[in-house]
Order: structure tokens, then sequence, then C-alpha cells
């Protein structure tokens, strides 16, 4: 069973997985000119891209992948828990969360405008809810899935 503790006593809200670029550019009309913070932002990929249409910036709480972030991005990014982030106002937040971690975050977004890929926010009830096709190779062959992106207005 997978550890649902990081080794500094925080839960693990997620595993690194890239957002796929169909997801990216369903949000690109929606944040641009917007200030956007990336939740997890992993290796940056995601915020390299929103960077064309928006101020951005992330936070990770893996080092290697937060040292990739800042070596691809050259700023924006901050090591740490997503759950001592300080949000400005008006900002948007932009995560690719577990179910657990969207749980666990739950009351730290409670007041912000979010958008979510794959995962809902639970007890919230959403503004817009997009679904993107995602197609993919796997083990060679085409596949294609459903993605969902939830858009919460801020409160």
């Amino acid at each position: 069973m997978p550890s649902t503790e990081t080794p500094w006593g925080w839960p693990k809200v997620s595993d690194f997985k890239r957002t796929p670029d169909c997801a990216i550019d369903a949000l690109l009309p929606h944040l641009a000119g917007r200030q956007v913070m990336d939740f997890g932002c992993g290796d940056g990929h995601f915020m390299s891209r929103i960077a064309e249409v928006a101020s951005v910036r992330g936070i990770e709480l893996d080092d290697a992948l937060a040292a990739q972030a800042i070596a691809w991005l050259g700023s924006g990014v901050t090591r740490g828990s997503l759950f001592d982030a300080e949000l400005r106002p008006g900002e948007v937040v932009y995560c690719y969360l577990t179910p657990l971690g969207m749980r666990a975050l739950a009351e730290k977004l409670a007041s912000a405008e979010v958008w979510a890929l794959d995962y809902s926010i639970p007890e919230r009830d959403t503004a817009c809810v997009l679904h993107v096709a995602d197609a993919y190779l796997r083990a060679g062959k085409p596949r294609e899935r459903v993605r969902t992106l939830y858009h919460y207005e801020a409160r």
C-alpha cells in the first residue's frame, strides 16, 4: 500500500504526473492575463505552458522536482508544502492532486478560485466542468480517455 505521509510528516497529496497538454490547451483561454499558482508544480511543465499567457508561480514539496522546475523556469518556484503556501488576492490556483490531496486541501482552498484536473474538491459546488479528450500511446497502441477540469469560483 502506498504511503499517505511524506518523510516530513505532511500528508502526501499526489504522486508526480505531468498535466497533459490537452488539459493545458483547454485552460489557456481561461487563465489568460491572470495570476496563477500551481499547487504541486512538479517539474514545471504546466507553469512553462501557462507562462505564455499568464503570470505564474508554483510550489513543490519534492526537492528533485522543484530543482528541475527552477532549472527549466529560472524563477517562480518555491520548495515547500502546499499547506504552508500563501495565496495572493485574486490568484487562481491550479492543482492536479489525488482525491486524498483534494480532501486534505479543501479547507486551504475554500475561498480561492480553483481549476482542478480529474479530482474535485469535496463538498464544494463547481462553477463549470470541462471534459477534454486526451489521446496518448500505451504500449505502442493509441488510446483515448476523457479528462475532467473542475472550476470553482472564489468565495
